[in-house]
């Protein structure tokens, strides 16, 4: 039961961080590009998450060669920590006024290490949980990774309404949307 878990609690948190780009994007335009930007800014940073979605393809084949060659353990591992320490810079990251363009390009190469993440994240989480659970059990393991996915989807989409309703524009635009 601790498998199942601590699976399906990392399916939720990495779908979790990976959906508020797409929800925050027109906040991320205000604090990564000029005033004058704002617009094209926006296209960028959709652009940003498409990118970090074709990337999940690569990190499939790299993490899931990884988990048959080296055992499902060390790439879950490697996973959670990618995400993690990927998120957190993420948060660290200048904007605009600070340091120009940089942080836009930390964004992007943050989100291609998220992408690369995630991309492992549903199939091995499926595959670690049905390996570790009783075999009349394994259907119900999988649909719960599948279904801490669509929790951490629901989670950011809910925790951004809130915080929409509740918190001004300027206050959600410097230090909210870290």
């Amino acid at each position: 039961m601790q498998i199942k878990l601590i699976t399906i609690s990392s399916s939720c948190i990495e779908f979790y961080d990976f959906a508020l780009l797409i929800f925050l994007g027109p906040v991320l335009a205000k604090v990564l590009f000029p005033e004058a930007e704002k617009q094209f800014g926006l296209l960028i940073i959709l652009g940003i998450f498409s990118l970090s979605y074709f990337t999940r393809i690569l990190g499939g084949l790299w993490l899931g060669h990884k988990g048959d060659t080296q055992g499902r353990k060390p790439s879950f591992i490697q996973r959670i920590v990618l995400m993690t320490v990927s998120t957190f810079l993420i948060a660290l990251l200048p904007n605009f006024q600070q340091a120009g363009y940089t942080g836009l390009v930390g964004l992007l190469i943050l989100r291609v290490i998220q992408g690369l993440s995630l991309g492992g994240e549903v199939p091995g989480a499926i595959v670690f949980a049905a390996e570790h659970s009783k075999v009349n059990q394994r259907g119900l393991a999988s649909g719960l990774i599948t279904a801490g996915v669509t929790s951490g989807n629901i989670l950011a989409s809910g925790l951004l309404w809130l915080m929409n309703s509740s918190l001004s524009a300027i206050e959600i635009q410097s230090w909210v949307w870290r």
